[in-house]
């Protein structure tokens, strides 16, 4: 049924006497698509099919995740300011490039884990210092993205989302196939009120994607790729 709902056809709700929304309402927040199946299920004119307490769960679940990404995004307007004014333009990848990009029409259906950024090798000393500027620290360097020269660390803090610091788009043959060069060089330019941030070229942004739930992820994931990921491509 999850999957009818992300075609959008789903054309009734389930019929069967031992159904548990108890257990869909899990399973859609174990893939991180609880925001995005109340617009889905009113696309679909079942909302007021829905058991109210299901459907008010999934309508909360979109509306507080609108308000988490829009301070998610004043987070990267903040940050992406601090890093302009020493000329530093960073590349925004994944979730939060997906909302700047307007692949999801509505924000609040994406949910975001981290915020990603690309910067060119160079200016990592540089973001280092304007991150920790701004109250960010780590606990340590991921012995295994170091040693790929993937990412510097992952940075945060106690109130706001961590950051991720990125020097390639991915392991194994990601940073092949979209060297940083190539795809910083292919970005475009967003403002964001003060600020300017990069977001991968339409097609780069299709290839990272595939790259990293197809190529990046598996040493660490699943079997099969989350369904965030396919309901995103």
């Amino acid at each position: 049924f999850l999957l009818h709902c992300l075609r959008e056809q789903a054309h009734s709700l389930p019929s069967q006497a031992d159904w548990n929304w108890s257990k869909f309402i899990e399973v859609a927040s174990a893939e991180m698509l609880a925001p995005a199946l109340y617009g889905l299920l009113a696309k679909q004119n079942l909302v007021n099919d829905l058991p109210r307490d299901v459907a008010d769960f999934f309508f909360a679940a979109r509306e507080l995740n609108r308000e988490r990404n829009r301070e998610i995004m004043e987070r990267i307007e903040i940050l992406a300011s601090a890093l302009n004014a020493v000329g530093i333009e960073p590349l925004v990848l994944k979730g939060a490039a997906y909302l700047l990009s307007d692949v999801y029409a509505d924000p609040g259906d994406r949910f975001l884990v981290d915020i990603d950024f690309l910067i060119a090798k160079e200016d990592i000393p540089t973001a280092l210092l304007i991150l920790g500027e701004h109250g960010y620290s780590f606990d340590r360097v991921d012995p295994i993205d170091h040693a790929t020269n993937h990412t510097f660390a992952v940075f945060s803090r106690s109130d706001s989302m961590t950051v991720d610091l990125h020097q390639t788009v991915g392991l194994g043959a990601s940073s092949d196939v979209l060297p940083t060069v190539e795809i910083l060089g292919r970005s475009e330019v967003l403002t964001m009120g003060s600020a300017r941030v990069r977001i991968p070229c339409p097609t780069d942004l299709v290839t990272h994607h595939i790259l990293h739930s197809q190529v990046h992820e598996l040493y660490r994931d699943r079997i099969w790729t989350p369904l965030r990921s396919l309901y995103d491509l």
